[in-house]
């Protein structure tokens, strides 16, 4: 029987991208949030890389924890939700469920995952809310700049915007002070 006390539902999950997995996000008592800071502790040994860290907490889901009495004990729910996130996806069309011969209750699934939020999040940070990639790693609790560009993926449109900006500074004609590249460019002023 699900708790009450604890959140459960697919969107509080998907706020929680800052969490490794969903593994780890199980392991957050009530005694590690801070609605009033806005933040959770997730403690050395709660971590992959056995590193203490603070993860600031979207106003949507303080909103949502504020709203939960009791706080005690776990935060969110132990419900196995791969197993249900795969029944919702391959019910909503974004994967199937393929039945294995000898194995009924552990089907295999293609489709949309849990952790696909986490470079959904990832993206939303640097490419459409301008955070630096320094700043997201932090938040994501990225240590190593190669896991994070595993999730940081840059498609073509992304490229276009980007030669987009740079032409636009470009069109200034700025160089160097003291550039031999040309009378007709104006010089940045130091």
């Amino acid at each position: 029987m699900r708790s009450s006390r604890r959140i459960s539902n697919p969107t509080s999950r998907s706020c929680t991208f800052a969490v490794d997995d969903p593994g780890e996000a199980e392991l957050i008592e009530w005694s590690q949030v801070d609605l009033e800071r806005k933040l959770i502790r997730i403690e050395d040994d709660q971590t992959k890389d056995k590193e203490a860290r603070e993860i600031p907490l979207l106003g949507r889901l303080v909103l949502m924890l504020e709203r939960i009495k009791p706080k005690q004990g776990p935060v969110f729910d132990a419900t196995n939700i791969r197993k249900e996130w795969t029944k919702a996806c391959a019910a909503a069309g974004l994967g199937r469920i393929i039945e294995v011969k000898g194995r009924p209750y552990d089907p295999r699934y293609e489709g949309l995952t849990v952790h696909d939020f986490r470079r959904s999040a990832i993206r939303n940070l640097v490419t459409l809310a301008g955070v630096r990639e320094k700043v997201a790693m932090e938040i994501t609790g990225h240590k190593s700049r190669s896991v994070f560009d595993r999730y940081h993926t840059v498609d073509t449109q992304d490229v276009s915007n980007a030669m987009q900006q740079w032409e636009a500074v470009a069109s200034q004609n700025l160089v160097p002070r003291g550039s031999k590249l040309g009378k007709n460019c104006k010089a940045i002023q130091a």
